[in-house]
C-alpha cells in the first residue's frame, strides 16, 4: 500500500458489528495501518455507537462508550488517519428490526 498510488484516499474499513475490537487493540493496529500507507478509516459503527435519547434502542448492550469513541478518534488523529463514518440509512437498519421479535411489519420492505 505504501508508495505511489493513483488514489488520494487509501482507506481501511472498520466494520464494528459482531466482534468489535477493544480500544487497546485499535491503539496497536492503527499505527500499522498508517505504516502500510493508509490515510483514512471508514468506520461502520452500526449498533456499537453510543446512541442516546430516542435512538438509544439502536445501541448494543456492549456498545462503545462516548469516551471510547473519543479515544478512537484521538488515536486516528494521532496516526494521521482521516475518519469517515459510514452512516447506515433506513434501508440498512436491519439490526433495529432484529431487536424486536417479531420485527414490526411497518419496518418490512414487503408485507408478510
Amino acid at each position: 500500500m505504501a508508495g505511489s498510488s493513483p488514489f488520494r484516499m487509501r482507506l481501511v474499513h472498520l466494520d464494528l458489528k459482531g466482534a468489535p475490537p477493544k480500544v487497546s487493540y485499535l491503539s496497536e493496529i492503527l499505527p500499522l495501518f498508517r505504516a502500510l500507507g493508509a490515510n483514512g478509516l471508514l468506520i461502520e459503527y452500526e449498533d456499537m455507537f453510543p446512541y442516546e435519547g430516542a435512538l438509544r434502542l439502536l445501541r448494543a448492550r456492549h456498545a462503545y462508550s462516548p469516551s471510547e469513541i473519543r479515544e478512537i478518534l484521538r488515536l486516528a488523529t494521532l496516526n494521521e488517519l482521516e475518519v469517515i463514518p459510514l452512516v447506515q440509512t433506513f434501508g440498512h437498519m436491519e439490526h433495529r428490526a432484529a431487536r424486536t421479535r417479531p420485527p414490526p411489519s411497518r419496518l418490512r420492505v414487503f408485507p408478510a
